[in-house]
């Protein structure tokens, strides 16, 4: 509704009442539009028109450095091998920062945005979940974490098509193998006609991962982006600057 009266105003009343010299009456139109820029980001905000959250404050991005692989399992017919180069890297954004002194808090539905990669593989928003995203923090920043990236259609897999999972975490068993894994990165074949993740006895994987200790967390502010109908509202201020200007001369 908003959207059209503020069309109708910019291509039918301002045109014509600024042809007729009238400074009260542009003044007027440049208020309701100044008036509907307000109401147009009123309408963004509650209802999501641009698929974006707005915040009140600048977003946290937290990057992790991982350490680089030191176990490999470089399974047959799969392209590229892990090497001691590789490791798990990335980072995510939260709109506001993580709360301080928390004990394994899911954050999950909190991710704003997030790109891990393993050195061969780079998981991100577009071709991506997550499967599981958990943290503790102390009080300077996350303490211990156990996150679990995966490509799409993980779960349904069928004959000869290829998998990822990127996994860093503070030391378990998990998911493959018998050492304290913190780190790695999976590429996994499916050999059957049905494969529900990463199976190793119905197809091949290679892997790389860390065995000897976690890597470290960093964070950063994000400045916060303008919305788009606040440049709408400073355009109409300096309508308004222009208007008076007019009228005095």
């Amino acid at each position: 509704m908003h959207n059209n009266m503020f069309k109708r105003c910019v291509k039918s009343e301002l045109p014509e009442l600024t042809k007729s010299g009238s400074p009260f009456y542009s003044a007027l139109c440049t208020c309701k539009i100044l008036a509907m820029s307000y109401s147009i980001y009123y309408e963004q905000y509650l209802y999501g028109e641009y698929n974006m959250k707005i915040s009140l404050y600048a977003s946290s991005i937290y990057t992790y450095e991982g350490n680089q692989f030191v176990e490999f399992n470089d399974g047959p017919g799969i392209p590229g091998s892990y090497d001691t180069s590789m490791g798990v890297n990335g980072f995510f954004e939260l709109l506001n920062p993580l709360s301080l002194n928390t004990n394994a808090i899911d954050i999950a539905h909190l991710v704003h945005d997030y790109e891990f990669t393993d050195g061969r593989n780079l998981l991100d928003p577009s071709n991506s979940y997550i499967h599981l995203f958990s943290v503790s923090t102390n009080g300077t920043g996350i303490l211990y974490w156990s996150m679990d990236f995966r490509l799409n259609g993980y779960d349904n897999l069928g004959y000869n098509d290829s998998t990822v999972r990127i996994i860093t975490r503070t030391g378990t068993n998990f998911p493959l193998g018998n050492n304290n894994i913190f780190d790695q990165g999976i590429t996994y074949t499916c050999l059957e006609h049905n494969c529900s993740g990463v199976n190793i006895l119905k197809g091949v994987y290679d892997d790389g991962a860390v065995i000897v200790n976690a890597g470290s967390w960093s964070e950063s502010i994000s400045p916060v982006p303008l919305p788009p109908a606040l440049v709408l509202f400073v355009s109409g201020i300096f309508c308004i600057i222009g208007f008076n200007k007019r009228y005095r001369s």
